[in-house]
């Protein structure tokens, strides 16, 4: 399943919320992205600055760093029950 599909309705209007890229850069070897969670409908978005981070070596991609499953669990978290379904 695609990590946008895992992503539940906003909290405020109901409507989909999408990853959103924030910014992207380069130390030379490693690539990062930076990114947030936002409803495309009202504009609500999470709080926090998500990141991957990922290099190339020996004709592979490596991932150092990847916040997507954690992202996803924060933005389905509800007050009403604590949980992230």
């Amino acid at each position: 399943m695609k990590y946008s599909e895992r992503l539940k309705p906003c909290p405020f209007c109901g409507k989909k919320a999408e990853f959103r890229t924030n910014t992207t850069g380069t130390n030379g070897e490693n690539f990062k992205y930076r990114f947030n969670i936002r409803c495309r409908n009202c504009g609500m978005n999470s709080s926090h600055i998500y990141g991957v981070e990922i290099t190339f070596r020996n004709g592979d991609f490596v991932i150092i760093e990847d916040e997507r499953d954690k992202a996803v669990e924060e933005w389905n978290r509800r007050a009403e029950d604590g949980k992230t379904d």
